[in-house]
């Protein structure tokens, strides 16, 4: 069986996708919410068999536009599965 263990998500307002996800799945809890060495939050929050883990761009890059770039740009960055019998 596989499962998803959690999805990363950049995020350029992380209250706004807290109180989203607050109402969307009322059991997610915030796991951690620290700041990187970069600068920017990240945030985990979900329950005890998946989670979401949100962060905001990364300050130290510039933008992208076109293409998408992984952990700059808004939107998914990657979907992390757990596989049972399955390689790590």
């Amino acid at each position: 069986m596989t499962t998803i263990e959690h999805v990363n998500i950049t995020v350029v307002d992380m209250d706004a996708a807290l109180a989203f996800l607050a109402v969307a799945v009322p059991d997610f809890k915030i796991r951690q919410d620290a700041q990187s060495p970069k600068g920017y939050r990240w945030v985990h929050v979900g329950n005890e068999h998946c989670y979401f883990a949100l962060q905001e761009p990364n300050p130290s890059s510039e933008p992208s536009i076109q293409p998408r770039s992984t952990y700059k740009s808004q939107g998914v960055n990657h979907i992390g599965l757990i596989i049972d019998g399955g390689c790590s």
